[in-house]
């Protein structure tokens, strides 16, 4: 099993008492129970040895191997050394397969499957070997049993060691790590009783036969594994390139927009030039209706960004009122006063021209409208 190593003294702690721990549960399980049919316990961990070597590796840190199916069978037809025996060949294939020979990973694997295997061995004990031989589902039921013992301990093992080197909370390490393996472990677990129970009834010959098919099926396994991963590195890339282009994207819309208020912009600045007794009045109508639209609170970027356009072009039709209005030092005449009336439609009708400018045209239109609908 995985973990990602760091420098960290409570990890390497705890990493020297799983490997004693362990090395405690190897020497004891050569007392337990007398060593027994040792050419059959060779094609076992032979078997264990293959399987684990040629396990897949996944996409990320970490590998899938069926090699546990020979642990489940050694723990439940081989006693307590047979598990040891098959624990400490797994280790070590993964060791010298997968890692890059670091020491510590070599005695914390070595820990947690020597525990693992010898608690399922010596609960196995509690069932004769003979009883699995009765029915196939008793045989399927204890490999199940193994087997849940087996993760059980490896898998909140190896949770732990990534708390400590992670920093994070060891539920939580363990949610995201090993509970959806579960259903992978019970089917291993089944495997293995199912062998168990061909080796009851048929011998070693039995367990060959059945086992050939399950490590052929890692090439299966395989493809599917490299089909997958081929996909993910597919959608990964795909993500990086829609990234890039969201960002380019959203780059290039934050300067059409500053672009589009600077024409506006400049638009005032020209109409203030024809009109010198209300310079600036535009821009500083703009900067209050956005002060005023924030403390009402109006969050939305688009939304405010229409607001200052619309209050900054307020009297852009303006432009259609002759001097002798505009600029009449006197007072207007009625009619002038009618005339002058008109620029905020005349407003709308020039932005409204514009799509991007339509909701700006809008406020445009509305702007000297009365409370009462005037």
């Amino acid at each position: 099993m995985p973990f990602h190593r760091r420098e960290n003294p409570r990890a390497d702690l705890y990493i020297a008492v799983v490997f004693a721990l362990g090395a405690v549960a190897f020497t004891c399980a050569f007392f337990v129970e007398p060593f027994r049919d040792p050419l059959g316990l060779l094609i076992v961990v032979t078997l264990a040895v293959t399987a684990e070597a040629l396990a897949v590796k996944l996409h990320h840190d970490g590998r899938a191997s069926i090699s546990q199916a020979a642990l489940v069978l050694a723990a439940v037809s081989f006693g307590p050394a047979g598990a040891a025996m098959t624990a400490t060949a797994i280790g070590l294939t993964g060791w010298f397969c997968f890692s890059r020979r670091e020491t510590q990973r070599l005695a914390f694997n070595f820990g947690q499957l020597n525990l693992g295997a010898f608690a399922a061995a010596t609960l196995m004990l509690t069932f004769h070997e003979r009883l699995v031989a009765v029915h196939p589902v008793l045989a399927l039921a204890t490999g199940v049993a193994a087997g849940a013992c087996i993760y059980a301990i490896g898998s909140v093992a190896v949770a732990i060691v990534m708390s400590l080197t992670s920093h994070r909370p060891l539920i939580e390490t363990y949610r995201s790590n090993f509970v959806w393996l579960w259903t992978h472990q019970i089917a291993l677990g089944v495997i293995g009783g199912g062998l168990a129970f061909a080796y009851e009834v048929l011998g070693v010959v039995g367990v060959v036969v059945l086992a050939v098919p399950v490590i052929v099926s890692r090439y299966s396994m395989k493809q599917v594994l490299d089909k997958t991963k081929d996909n993910v590195l597919r959608l990964e890339k795909s993500n990086q390139q829609l990234q890039g282009a969201y960002v380019e994207i959203r780059s290039m819309t934050d300067e059409l927009s500053s672009a589009y208020t600077g024409t506006l912009e400049s638009l005032v600045a020209a109409l203030d030039v024809r009109d010198q007794e209300t310079k600036g009045h535009s821009v500083r109508v703009a900067t209050h209706s956005l002060d005023i639209a924030k403390m009402l609170g109006i969050k939305d970027d688009q939304e405010l960004a229409t607001i200052y356009r619309g209050a900054l072009m307020h009297d852009v039709g303006k432009i259609g009122v002759p001097d002798s209005i505009l600029l009449k030092p006197g007072k207007l005449t009625e009619e002038e006063w009618e005339f002058m009336r008109r620029h905020s439609a005349m407003g709308y009708k020039i932005l409204a021209q514009v799509p991007y400018l339509r909701p700006t045209a809008k406020i445009v239109l509305a702007h000297h409208e009365r409370w009462d609908g005037d």
